[in-house]
């Protein structure tokens, strides 16, 4: 089961391939499990909402996310789950500082322009986050971000996107 939190955040487990390449054509159909996704994926939410479940597809084809960066969370001292707002803080930090760089804009935010801040207005972020109902149920304890055109479904990566629409502003 997900839940809703964060900056449209959907939390769930995951467990992922931190070396594959963004907007991969691996064959990746049908309802997923969360801990399905890896780094790269791309993948739409069923009846429009990522809580109703994911349905893998090849980036090839429309799709509504595609996985952008993962991090391992850490337990508690205890070995135990860490608590929720802390895999929300670390989640949030780990996406909002990727968020940027995976759309091609590390030298551009926060200039004077206004152009890096216009071209990211058109794409967000959510991510995926482990549950503390599942949390000794895997051992792969992984946040994986999620970026998403805001204007709708897209065709391939997104991967320096933001570049491109800040160069076209």
């Amino acid at each position: 089961m997900t839940a809703l939190s964060g900056c449209a955040a959907v939390t769930a487990v995951f467990s992922g391939d931190a070396d594959a390449d963004p907007g991969s054509d691996k064959e990746v159909r049908g309802d997923l499990s969360p801990s399905d996704l890896a780094l790269g994926d791309c993948l739409n939410a069923v009846s429009g909402s990522l809580l109703a479940g994911i349905d893998g597809v090849p980036c090839t084809d429309s799709h509504d996310w595609e996985v952008y960066f993962q991090i391992q969370v850490g337990a508690a001292s205890d070995g135990t789950f860490p608590g929720a707002g802390v895999i929300v803080a670390a989640a949030e930090e780990a996406c909002a500082a990727e968020f940027p760089e995976f759309l091609g804009l590390t030298s551009g935010l926060g200039t004077d322009d206004g152009t890096a801040e216009d071209a990211t207005a058109a794409f967000g972020y959510t991510y995926l986050t482990p549950l503390e109902s599942e949390w000794s149920e895997n051992d792969s304890h992984l946040v994986s971000c999620l970026i998403g055109d805001m204007n709708g479904q897209v065709t391939g990566s997104l991967a320096g996107a933001g570049a491109s629409a800040a160069a076209a502003g």
